[in-house]
C-alpha cells in the first residue's frame, strides 16, 4: 500500500524470492535428482500448488487495498479455520 504498487509487484516478488530460496535449498541438500523421480502426476499437482499459491498471494494483496491491512490479515488467518468448521460433519 505504501509503496502504491499493483497487487501483482508485490505478489511476484514474494513468490520469485521463495522459489530462489526453495530452489537453493533442494541444491544444498542435492535432493534434484529425486525431484525429477516423482511420478508425472505428483509434479503436476505441485505445478498446480504452486499456481494456486501465487493466486491467493495476488488476492490477499488485492484484499489489502481494498478493505486495509487489519481486516485482509485478520480474514486471512481465521477463512481455514471457517472452512473447516464448515466441512466438519457432525
Amino acid at each position: 500500500m505504501e509503496a502504491g504498487t499493483d497487487p501483482l509487484s508485490p505478489a511476484s516478488y514474494r513468490c520469485a524470492i521463495a522459489a530462489l530460496v526453495l530452489a537453493a535449498s533442494v541444491a544444498l541438500r542435492s535432493e534434484l535428482r529425486a525431484l525429477f523421480r516423482l511420478p508425472v502426476r505428483v509434479l503436476l499437482l505441485a505445478l498446480l500448488s504452486g499456481v494456486l499459491m501465487v493466486g491467493n498471494w495476488l488476492l490477499f494483496f488485492e484484499a489489502i487495498r481494498r478493505s486495509g491491512i487489519a481486516v485482509a490479515t485478520i480474514v486471512f488467518h481465521v477463512q481455514p479455520f471457517v472452512m473447516v468448521l464448515i466441512g466438519v460433519r457432525g
